[in-house]
């Protein structure tokens, strides 16, 4: 009894730490550790790239094993080893895959961190040495100037900007129970003129925006607000539009 109990803690545990990790509710964590036979790091896994074709093919090939397994147990006269093979190798390539998705985000994982970090010590030094570092200024301030620059752009008026900060929009967002699109702009990129003519000012997007009661909200990367919700947002190239929405009472991108 006292094994059924630790058993369950254990799994409750687990579906603790899935649903902090992926944003997602009990439902839908349980469904993906029970696909994994209870293990965090596969069903994390699973989840990130339940959309990838090359990971759906190897959930295919998990659970191709697992029939043969069972086929085998019931019927073991009916056996072959062609088979048991087949089963060997698509286990070893399911494997290996995943252990080349965890390595391949562990070692971008220092790269992120540092060019943050880096980032930070650079500001502080070109302040310490009679550089331009970013106005102390309010997020409304911020907010404004966003604001203003970003209506001097053609066909910026099929936008309706949210007129509010971060925070305030987020609470919004919440409690109107809405889809926000944040979009983070940098006059200086090469591309933002093109992405505010061709998707962020178009007819069709626009449309879709306000057809949806999808709520929009802006700012501009060189301020302190936009450069904090680009952080927050772990976003690294510009421009970008991250979508929020709320999940289990809180906002996840």
């Amino acid at each position: 009894m006292t094994e059924v109990a630790g058993s369950s803690n254990s799994n409750n545990l687990l579906l603790e730490q899935f649903k902090d990790i992926c944003a997602v509710d009990t439902e839908i964590a349980r469904r993906f550790l029970t696909e994994s036979n209870w293990n965090l790091e596969a069903a994390v896994h699973l989840y990130f790239h339940a959309n990838d074709p090359e990971a759906i093919q190897n959930d295919d090939n998990a659970r191709n094993e697992h029939e043969i397994r069972r086929r085998n147990v019931a019927n073991p006269r009916n056996e072959a080893p062609a088979n048991h093979n087949a089963v060997v190798r698509r286990s070893s390539e399911s494997q290996l895959d995943t252990w080349s998705a965890w390595f391949r985000a562990l070692l971008a994982l220092p790269f992120r961190l540092a060019y943050f970090s880096l980032r930070e010590i650079f500001l502080f030094i070109y302040a310490l040495f009679g550089g331009n570092a970013l106005a102390i200024t309010n997020p409304r301030e911020d907010l404004q100037k966003f604001l203003t620059a970003i209506a001097n752009y053609p066909n910026s008026e099929r936008i309706n900007w949210f007129n509010g900060t971060y925070n305030e929009v987020l609470n919004e967002a919440k409690s109107s129970v809405r889809f926000l699109l944040v979009y983070l702009h940098n006059p200086s990129h090469q591309s933002t003129e093109t992405f505010l003519d061709k998707v962020l000012f178009n007819k069709i997007f626009s449309d879709f925006v306000r057809d949806n009661n999808i709520i929009m909200w802006g700012t501009d990367v060189r301020t302190n607000e936009g450069y904090k919700v680009a952080t927050s947002l772990h976003e690294l190239t510009y421009p970008c539009l991250s979508l929020i929405c709320l999940r289990e009472n809180r906002m996840a991108c």
